[in-house]
């Protein structure tokens, strides 16, 4: 019965009742309506629960049910008994609504949406993705004919709520980033909260830092995954180490171990999981925002929230840094102490010794640590080749100079090369006249200091400049730059055995010949990856940071600072 029908029969009656003209027995109201009840709440990611929407007196005409969700349906899932989704359809001029229609299909084929439909319980089933705390649901009869609306579910509407773990650190890390000093390991307990109506048996929660939350901290996947040390636990359970995985959109993740959920005798369920970040030296300070995420065993997703983690710059320790030696025109040595940082490559210089004017060859062994670690050997200008060995000693470090041999005037070049031969001894390269190339392997004593020397191959005159400059490429073997007279770097990657000691050269590019120095300082900016400085002929020093590959070798130069060509000497 229409509105404006039941308004007639309205007014009808009341001037009966006021005429004293009796009306006869009460008539039962026999106006179709459509009602929804729901269950109170379902669980995230779980079962459906079961929805039912009672059709009394229906129409005789053709016509379907309408659900109306106000805040639309988001997250949610309506399906039917034979399990087929029903879809959801924006509200024309509202941009939350949604509504889903329930047996509007033409089932009596007569053209017109729906059919006479049937006293009784339609049973439905809603199931949520997301929380949907309060979601609203109008149960609605629409007339197949006209579209017009026969019927309206009176208040209170039904609403549903869906239960969803509470998944946050105990530290409030969104909200207050907890500084995480390098080198100082910080733990971040997260429990779990399961307010559901079954909640999973286990859960697999991960942390991961997206591409462009990485960016936006200035760091990269595998700088993060290389340098931010974890240990995670489950259930009380002993910490181990956790693994990151870098994935191929560029994001990060860190995976807890799965986890059993923990019923109490009373109060709500929980999961106890332990995370310990423990950041390295080399991990420049910054923001690392992420996102918790925790999955039930099937791989759906239960919640997330979001976490940041402030990384609180600091110095590493003397044995990651390393130092650059420099001879004056007087025959001072000074020590510039590494820093680490690339914004400011090293602090104040240390005077080492004076009288360092007679020697005319003076390399690095494996370059120089803050520690006071690493071996250093000169040649004096009558051909006596002396070694400093390392002190350990910051404060002085190089040991009394212990006599090598005499006789190395013979070569126009020597050049520290790492342990090229990979026994955990560094080497010395050393060239003749001839432009033969000879190996003098280390023994790791003071006597003898090298093996007898060993021919590496000739044509080695072509260069003006060799530099020993540790691993560049990664591959765990240190590897040797070579300028020609023409100014073209080239690059001998090293094989790790005796013969062939280098393979075939890689030519990195021309130009070089404007520098007057290239040092092999080793991994002067403390990323892992070995560094290259070069000195041009006004006395600028340039940075050429290492990219621990090949292609690139070496990021764009970055100026580190003037005045240099003081010194005659660099190592």
């Amino acid at each position: 019965m229409s509105s404006q029908r039941r308004m007639r029969a309205a007014l009808v009656s009341a001037i009966a009742i006021a005429a004293g003209l009796t009306t006869g027995p009460a008539v039962a109201d026999t106006s179709p309506s459509v009602t929804a009840s729901l269950p109170q709440s379902i669980d995230i990611a779980d079962a459906p629960g079961d929805m039912t929407v009672t059709v009394t007196n229906p129409p005789a005409t053709d016509a379907f049910i309408r659900l109306y969700f106000p805040g639309g349906t988001t997250g949610l899932t309506i399906t039917d008994s034979n399990g087929t989704v029903l879809p959801a359809t924006p509200v024309t001029g509202d941009t939350t609504a949604t509504y889903v229609d329930v047996d509007r299909a033409d089932s009596n084929n007569n053209g017109v949406p729906g059919a006479p439909l049937q006293a009784g319980d339609i049973t439905l089933h809603i199931s949520a993705a997301y929380p949907a705390n309060g979601a609203e649901i109008q149960a609605e009869l629409i007339d197949g004919a006209t579209g017009h609306t026969l019927y309206v579910a009176t208040r209170p509407v039904p609403t549903i709520t869906v239960n969803e773990p509470g998944l946050r650190h105990a530290t409030e890390l969104d909200s207050n980033p907890y500084p995480l000093m390098q080198g100082a390991p910080a733990d971040y307990p997260l429990d779990v909260k399961l307010p559901m109506l079954a909640p999973p048996a286990e859960t697999r929660t991960t942390l991961t830092f997206s591409a462009a939350q990485l960016a936006s901290g200035g760091y990269t996947a595998a700088q993060v995954a290389a340098n931010l040390h974890a240990t995670c636990s489950a259930d009380g359970n002993p910490a181990t180490a956790c693994t990151w995985t870098q994935n191929a959109d560029g994001s990060l993740t860190l995976s807890y171990p799965e986890a059993a959920t923990l019923f109490p005798t009373s109060g709500t369920a929980h999961v106890p999981l332990d995370l310990t970040l423990n950041p390295y030296y080399w991990l420049h300070a910054g923001t690392l925002a992420g996102t918790l995420t925790m999955r039930n065993a099937g791989g759906a997703v239960l919640a997330t929230a979001p976490q940041s983690f402030q990384i609180s710059g600091g110095w590493p320790p003397d044995s990651l840094v390393w130092d650059l030696l420099g001879r004056d025109s007087s025959g001072t040595l000074w020590r510039y102490h590494g820093t680490g940082q690339p914004s400011s490559l090293f602090g104040g210089r240390d005077k080492i010794g004076t009288g360092w004017g007679q020697y005319n060859a003076i390399t690095s062994l494996a370059g120089q640590r803050g520690d006071g670690t690493g071996d250093l050997v000169a040649r004096d200008t009558s051909g006596v080749l002396w070694l400093y060995p390392g002190s350990g000693n910051e404060a002085a470090p190089l040991k009394t100079r212990v006599r090598l041999g005499s006789g190395w005037n013979v070569y126009t070049m020597l050049v520290g090369a790492d342990d090229v031969t990979g026994d955990g001894h560094p080497d010395l390269l050393a060239r003749d006249s001839s432009g033969v190339l000879w190996l003098y392997q280390g023994t790791g004593q003071a006597a003898p200091a090298f093996k007898p020397r060993v021919r590496i191959g000739s044509g080695w005159n072509t260069y003006t400049m060799l530099v020993g400059a540790g691993d560049l490429t990664g591959d765990g073997h240190p590897d040797l730059l070579a300028r020609d007279t023409s100014g073209v770097l080239w690059l001998y990657t090293g094989t790790g055995n005796t013969s062939p000691l280098y393979n075939p050269r890689i030519r990195l590019g021309s130009g070089w010949n404007t520098y007057s120095a290239l040092v092999g300082v080793r991994d002067v900016t403390d990323d892992g990856h070995p560094d290259l400085l070069a000195r041009d002929h006004n006395g600028v020093l340039w940075l050429y940071t290492g990219t621990g590959g090949s292609n690139p070798l070496f990021e764009p130069r970055t100026r580190t600072g003037s005045g240099w060509n003081e010194y005659n000497s660099l190592s």
